[in-house]
């Protein structure tokens, strides 16, 4: 007996008076018993078809599923890998938060006299500071920019799919309020 490609061959017993067999090459199927050979028969199909059903043979839903996935999957990782960050956009992004955390803290001190000077330079000194001590590891995938501060480094940003991201401003200000050369740019601009 065929069915959907698999075999079965059903042997009759006189002393149970019944067919019995199991499909070959399917041991997860139990043998399969009948009074006679049409109830065999759709036993046989029955166990078949629920067999395929539980195992997804065939299926051109999963394997269009599957490919759906793969494609997709793909897409991302090549938009993660064209859209990843470089050092020159981690600079930018940090040299705006460092501008505005440094404006912030001159308004919090009151200003100075070089307060203005200061702000209308700031880029000349931020620029070259965040570019001497900013490493950025290029990931493929992400970047990771960490400040080097008093020999010591720390990640200060993260960037994926052409976005930068950035510890706290809190965070960000105790950096730099830890860094040597901004804590004296920021003395300088109070006076």
């Amino acid at each position: 007996m065929k069915y959907r490609n698999y075999y079965c061959s059903p042997k009759f017993s006189d002393g149970e008076k019944s067919y019995f067999g199991n499909v070959d090459g399917i041991p997860e199927i139990p043998m399969i018993e009948a009074a006679n050979l049409d109830d065999f028969e759709r036993l046989f199909h029955q166990a078949v078809d629920d067999y395929i059903d539980s195992r997804g043979i065939g299926k051109k839903g999963s394997k269009l599923g599957l490919i759906i996935a793969l494609v997709t999957l793909v897409a991302l990782i090549a938009a993660a890998i064209a859209t990843c960050p470089k050092k020159a956009q981690h600079i930018e992004f940090l040299t705006d938060r460092i501008n505005t955390i440094v404006t912030e803290e001159l308004e919090e001190r009151g200003g100075g006299d070089l307060a203005p000077l200061g702000l209308l330079f700031g880029n000349a000194i931020v620029v070259p500071l965040v570019e001497k001590t900013l490493t950025v590891n290029d990931n493929f995938l992400f970047s990771v920019g960490k400040l080097t501060i008093d020999g010591e480094e720390k990640t200060v940003t993260f960037g994926a799919f052409g976005h930068i991201f950035s510890a706290s401003k809190e965070q960000m200000k105790q950096a730099l309020k830890d860094n040597k050369y901004m804590k004296d740019y920021l003395d300088l601009l109070k006076k």
